[in-house]
């Protein structure tokens, strides 16, 4: 099935995530599919945030586990299994069960998809790109407050806030 990429969003969590879409559905919500460091990076986010359960990585089974009581509870958790798509591998952490949207459209999830594309490029480049840049450029109310620039002008400028 084809893919594109997609910028994703769910209530519990303010940040933009960035993905794939397949343009499948639940219940009229979006089923994303993260990379492993995209997916790392909402594990994290969701395990700091006193709203959902805690999400772990199980290496043995490429998976991550979402369980919705903590890891101490009893309860079965639910495992979102690495999928091939075209030769990449995707994670799809609340597909077919969460509320995500499918924000792509949106102007300023679409600037944020744009530096997070130029952060990465610097970084390629050899260019020293603190982690907290690309929070930074994944932080809707960050985002808002960069619109209005250029996406290089904004890409260095979080940089250099991030270094701080």
């Amino acid at each position: 099935m084809p893919h594109r990429p997609a910028v994703f969003q769910i209530d519990a969590i303010e940040s933009y995530f960035h993905g794939v879409t397949q343009g499948q559905h639940w219940n009229g919500f979006a089923c994303p599919l993260f990379s492993l460091e995209e997916a790392q990076r909402l594990m994290a986010l969701n395990n700091h945030t006193d709203f959902c359960g805690q999400i772990v990585y199980d290496a043995a089974q490429d998976a991550f586990l979402f369980h919705e009581f903590g890891v101490e509870s009893e309860e079965r958790p639910d495992v979102f299994k690495a999928v091939l798509i075209d030769g990449e591998k995707f994670y799809p952490i609340g597909a077919f069960s969460w509320c995500w949207q499918d924000v792509s459209n949106d102007s300023n999830a679409q600037f944020s998809a744009e530096l997070v594309r130029e952060l990465s490029e610097m970084k390629r480049l050899g260019m020293n790109v603190p982690d907290k840049a690309f929070s930074m450029a994944t932080n809707e109310e960050a985002v808002a407050e960069h619109a209005a620039m250029s996406v290089s002008d904004a890409a260095d400028l979080i940089v250099q806030l991030a270094a701080l």
